[in-house]
């Protein structure tokens, strides 16, 4: 027959919140201050994870936007509450990226904004919109599908350039890493350049 052990019962103390609470500090109190910074510095990514989210695409309805606006928003030219409504500009419109119009019904001011931001004189959503599709081995043709079943605005008439912008990109990075692993590779070699390369080029 097997040899069993028996556990006693396990003790629980119970520890009131305002005890706790005191631990807690005079461990903070009494904690290095390596420990502190190391503290205070995850905090800080904490917030800076939290910041970060509203940058975050997303897909909204127009007339959704418009409700939140009416609800909460006021013109700040005539004061007046639910006045107003936004719009797109189609004729400014990029591939993804359009023109917002916030107009208010009572006085008929208008402001406008892009909807998203540009990276290097190129709109970044539709950058990604093409990196998306190459790296899912489509195109042009796919993009359109995608918008069209989506109901987003279609893809930009000249498509193809951003293939041109990701080309550039990949070069680039592709040249930093090859660099930086030869440097490696280099520095674990004791600094010595004369390294020995395999290549195999049959197929």
């Amino acid at each position: 027959m097997p040899r069993t052990k028996s556990l006693g019962k396990r003790r629980c103390y119970f520890i009131p919140k305002q005890k706790a609470e005191e631990i807690l500090d005079a461990k903070t109190n009494n904690a290095s201050t390596s420990k502190k910074e190391i503290e205070s510095a995850a905090i800080t990514v904490s917030d800076a994870d939290f910041d970060d989210r509203s940058i975050v695409n997303i897909i909204i309805q127009m007339n959704i936007i418009s409700q939140l606006l009416k609800n909460i928003a006021k013109c700040k030219f005539c004061n007046q509450l639910d006045s107003l409504v936004i719009s797109e500009d189609s004729g400014s419109r990029r591939g993804l990226c359009v023109d917002l119009v916030l107009q208010c019904i009572y006085c008929g001011q208008t402001t406008s904004a892009i909807s998203f931001v540009m990276t290097n004189g190129f709109d970044d959503i539709n950058i990604r919109l093409a990196y998306g599709m190459r790296c899912m081995g489509k195109s042009n043709s796919a993009a359109k599908t995608f918008c069209a079943v989506m109901n987003l605005p279609p893809p930009p008439a000249k498509f193809e350039r951003y293939n041109d912008i990701l080309l550039r990109s990949l070069i680039k990075v592709s040249s930093e890493s090859m660099r930086n692993a030869v440097e490696d590779t280099v520095k674990n070699n004791n600094s010595n350049r004369d390294i020995t390369a395999a290549f195999d080029g049959s197929w």
